[in-house]
């Protein structure tokens, strides 16, 4: 993990581990638009919908476990914390299936949108604040990494769950628009 860490954060310092401020002040600056940009983005789509695909329900969970495994393969399977970490995934799933019912899905221009839970958005934003910060402020403490091994593991999990809703609502959204519509043909004859 630390190996991504520092690929990510290069820029902060130089290869002798010396850098001047002016390039501290670019690099904090480009990391806090970084990060408004992509905070802004979830926020905006979570808050107004998004068109519904299977495959976008399912490829934010997968890159979140992904990464949540790669983040933690170099612990090592004797480190005790890898434990710590893996047991929040499922901790997380239970809250996502606890908090992620707040799925909704309409109708826009005749096509399906869905907006996330936004307990689970907020969440998310939370973690993605608190993760970056984190690293960036305390780059190579190995304490910090794993605290935010576990933010990351603990949200995994919270998609994941949340995911699970999203595709039961679905098929309820369906047999429901389904009824409706069966029932509009009835009665227009």
């Amino acid at each position: 993990m630390f190996e991504l860490y520092s690929i990510l954060f290069s820029p902060m310092q130089t290869y002798n581990g010396s850098s001047t401020p002016s390039e501290n002040v670019y690099s904090i600056m480009a990391l806090v638009v970084f990060m408004v940009l992509i905070a802004a983005r979830r926020i905006y789509r979570g808050m107004n919908g998004r068109i519904y695909r299977n495959s976008r329900v399912f490829t934010l969970p997968v890159i979140y476990l992904i990464l949540t495994l790669y983040s933690i393969i170099p612990l090592g399977f004797a480190d005790v914390n890898y434990f710590y970490v893996l047991i929040l995934l499922p901790l997380g799933i239970l809250l996502g299936l606890r908090f992620g019912g707040n799925v909704t899905f309409f109708k826009k221009n005749n096509m399906l949108f869905y907006k996330r839970s936004p307990f689970i958005l907020m969440f998310w934003l939370a973690s993605f604040i608190v993760r970056f910060s984190l690293i960036f402020l305390y780059p190579g403490n190995t304490q910090i990494f794993i605290v935010v091994d576990s933010v990351l593991s603990l949200t995994a999990g919270l998609i994941i769950g949340e995911s699970i809703h999203t595709l039961n609502k679905r098929k309820e959204f369906s047999d429901a628009s389904e009824n409706e519509f069966s029932e509009s043909a009835l009665f227009s004859r």
